[in-house]
């Protein structure tokens, strides 16, 4: 029993702790929120290059000391650290910059609670930790489909998260990807309706599925809409949860 209850604690963590003051992870800002923004920007736009990213991240950060109340900081930092993890080949690199997107998240949603950009790139940064150390899964990948379903609820956000734009479809299938599974069985669970339900995958001969009812209406929609603002495919898969 004990040797039992001992993988168990060891197969899963976490996947949130106290983030620390943004105090210590950005420096002190030399001007104001507007101007780190703009250079951060310029910085981002040549990514390609050499430590372009990473200062990218640091303006970004030093912007959202300037300034904690912009969301727009905190989100440009998790977006730089998703860069670099995507072409960093150290796995201890790539875990720290997952577990420090994390934190930059928790700090965004400290002090903006209200911004879809918080609830969304918090959710990406969990989808990466997540990649990096499959322990903190179960705990991280309800959180961070809820984080998505919440951001899906601002039509300004998700307006823009469904353009073609850079901010976001460099990285969101990329991300979102993985967890593919998990996203649609959570969703899933908060109704009272099942895929199989809805359209009949794997039910009995004799069964009917009810894809026409109300609740196989919302959960279709819920679905959809979660699928494309996470860039996975919006069609109606045949899993079983």
């Amino acid at each position: 029993m004990k040797a039992a209850a001992l993988v168990l604690c060891t197969a899963c963590a976490s996947a949130l702790h106290k983030p620390p003051p943004i105090e210590s992870i950005a420096a002190a800002p030399r001007t104001g929120a507007d101007q780190l923004l703009a250079e951060a920007d310029a910085a981002w736009a040549r990514r390609a290059e050499a430590g372009r990213a990473a200062a990218a991240e640091e303006l970004y950060l030093q912007a959202a000391r300037a300034d904690p109340r912009r969301p727009e900081s905190f989100a440009g930092a998790i977006r730089a650290k998703a860069f670099q993890l995507g072409r960093e080949k150290d796995g201890g690199v790539r875990l720290r910059l997952a577990e420090s997107a994390v934190a930059i998240g928790q700090l965004c949603e400290e002090n903006a609670p209200a911004a879809a950009l918080c609830d969304y790139w918090l959710a990406a940064a969990l989808g990466l930790q997540a990649r990096e150390r499959s322990a903190t899964a179960k705990d991280g990948l309800p959180r961070m489909t809820d984080l998505l379903r919440r951001a899906n609820r601002s039509r300004v956000f998700r307006r823009r998260a469904n353009q073609a734009d850079e901010f976001f479809h460099p990285f969101r299938r990329w991300i979102f990807q993985p967890h593919f599974v998990e996203i649609q069985c959570h969703t899933n669970a908060s109704f009272s309706v099942t895929a199989v339900d809805c359209w009949g995958y794997s039910k009995k001969e004799g069964e009917e599925a009810r894809e026409g009812s109300p609740e196989c209406k919302v959960l279709s929609a819920e679905r959809q809409a979660l699928n494309s603002i996470s860039g996975l495919s919006t069609r109606n898969s045949g899993l079983v949860c």
